[in-house]
């Protein structure tokens, strides 16, 4: 299978060739360029020379940042970003954390001595922070910006662990990509459902899940964003939220579907049915109950490698995980937490019982959820029996936009 061409890291923000899109395209660049800058130091020269040493690299980019990028509020997303490209995202401040970004910020020593000349382009703050939807209770930029922040860390750190180990590991980085696309992937689900439930021996029961999966299908041609899919038990909503899932991911060009389940004995279930249907190799699952052997494993074989490198950066068409691992990604400051984000991004998310999102933290899982929707060309579908009151007519600062699957009597 050939390899799958690699996408522009910032394609996140990508709905077509606008204007917006190459001013975010900018900030990549700019982040790319100089978060290594550190590495023209002297004591960094040496260690690539072999002298046993530890030398700070990260704080120099985010310090000619500082220096050189104007208005300070931009450069000081892309310091963020730069300082914490190997150890994760700092703190702003801190009185006593010597790691958190002003401390580091403040040691000019960091600056190499010698840097090339570098001719970055024009910064602007990208058009969708500049024009973002109200939200019920508080204007959004705030929250805007470190979402974005978040999104632009995961396109650099994804991208330099891409290359390093496209240097380094040449056979395992060969591994990576080369999915069936899910165009594919639809003909595998179609021929399963008409195999598996023939409409001319269908039972009563059986006709109302037709009728279910063909308003998914009908519904799946309206533009991405929200949606919610109230479904009964024994409705059938798995495999009708899957439908709409790929209608809606060919109609409106998105890469890929992440279904995200609250408990593990669901989720197990979810992925064996999703494995039956698109193949084994192609659905990734990712929680705490399933752990693929490591990298140094003597004994994995050519498929459980792939599944390892799917779980780093979720670079697969199908993902099955758990609200944990999804929702905890989106706000951590691990590298290895956050290296994903990107592709969560311009994605069809299924969120499977969604009457079990987390009420101590649903604020800003509501915040996350519009987040996606509005700005980083995602789709999302509250998928329940019970649809939870979380749209803005029902809750302070609740979701807005949330369109209904399934109207009238089944």
């Amino acid at each position: 299978m050939s390899p799958k061409k690699r996408k522009h890291p910032t394609d996140v923000f990508r709905k077509d060739i606008t204007d917006d899109y190459i001013s975010v395209a900018n900030w990549g660049y700019i982040v790319g360029i100089l978060h290594d800058l550190g590495k023209y130091k002297i004591e960094f020269q040496e260690k690539l020379k072999g002298k046993k040493t530890h030398v700070d690299h990260s704080t120099s980019g985010a310090l000619w940042a500082m220096k050189h990028i104007k208005p300070l509020a931009f450069a000081k997303i892309l310091a963020y970003c730069i300082a914490g490209h190997h150890t994760g995202i700092p703190d702003g401040s801190s009185g006593v954390d010597d790691t958190c970004l002003d401390r580091r910020l403040a040691n000019q020593d960091n600056i190499p001595t010698f840097i090339p000349e570098l001719t970055v382009p024009d910064l602007e703050m990208p058009q969708f922070l500049r024009s973002a939807k109200k939200f019920s209770v508080e204007p959004p930029t705030g929250f805007s910006i470190s979402f974005f922040i978040r999104m632009l860390f995961s396109c650099l750190k994804d991208a330099d662990c891409l290359d390093t180990e496209a240097f380094l590991d040449p056979e395992v980085s060969a591994k990576r990509g080369g999915y069936p696309n899910l165009q594919e992937l639809k003909l595998n689900f179609d021929l399963y459902i008409n195999n598996r439930f023939p409409k001319n021996a269908e039972s009563v029961l059986g006709k109302i899940r037709t009728k279910i999966r063909e308003e998914c299908l009908y519904k799946a041609k309206e533009a991405p964003g929200l949606f919610s899919l109230t479904v009964p038990t024994g409705g059938g909503k798995t495999l009708s939220s899957m439908a709409f899932a790929l209608e809606h991911a060919l109609k409106h060009k998105l890469e890929r579907i992440i279904y995200v389940i609250p408990y593990t004995s669901i989720i197990e279930q979810t992925a064996k049915e999703f494995k039956t249907i698109f193949g084994d190799e192609n659905v990734i699952e990712h929680h705490s109950n399933f752990a693929p052997p490591s990298e140094d494993d003597d004994y994995r074989n050519e498929v459980e490698l792939r599944r390892i490198l799917a779980t780093e950066n979720w670079d697969a068409p199908i993902i099955v995980t758990t609200n944990v691992q999804f929702f905890e990604s989106l706000f951590h400051n691990k590298t290895s937490r956050v290296r994903k984000i990107h592709n969560i991004s311009r994605s069809v998310i299924v969120l499977d019982e969604a009457q079990m999102l987390p009420v101590s933290l649903l604020k800003p899982t509501i915040k996350a959820i519009q987040e996606l929707a509005d700005h980083f060309n995602s789709t999302v579908v509250l998928c329940t029996a019970t649809q939870p009151a979380l749209e803005e007519g029902d809750l302070q600062g609740g979701l807005y936009g949330v369109r209904e699957i399934i109207k009238g009597n089944l």
